[in-house]
């Protein structure tokens, strides 16, 4: 997760940018509260908060994924590990 107002990890950023180049995505995953929330709840960002920061900046990144399998033309497939959250689902709100 990426935090722009610090100047440590924007020098971060460009030398990561400086190394791996095309290989990074251009989507940062900001951090954001809401991230941590729905962790906590054992839920999908986009589910407890869709249009948080960070639930935009995942579908952001999803969005290059995706696109990235169609130019190669190959299936990814993720299993999802574990589940469930550290909070009951009566204590998140969404």
């Amino acid at each position: 997760l990426f935090d722009r107002r610090t100047r440590f990890e924007r020098e971060v950023l460009v030398a990561l940018q400086a190394r791996f180049g095309a290989l990074m995505f251009d989507t940062a995953v900001r951090k954001d509260v809401r991230l941590r929330e729905a962790v906590a709840c054992g839920l999908p960002a986009q589910e407890l908060e869709p249009r948080s920061r960070g639930a935009r900046d995942f579908a952001a990144l999803a969005d290059e994924v995706a696109a990235l399998r169609l130019v190669d033309g190959r299936d990814l497939e993720v299993e999802p590990e574990g589940g469930g959250g550290l909070l009951n689902a009566s204590e998140c709100v969404a």
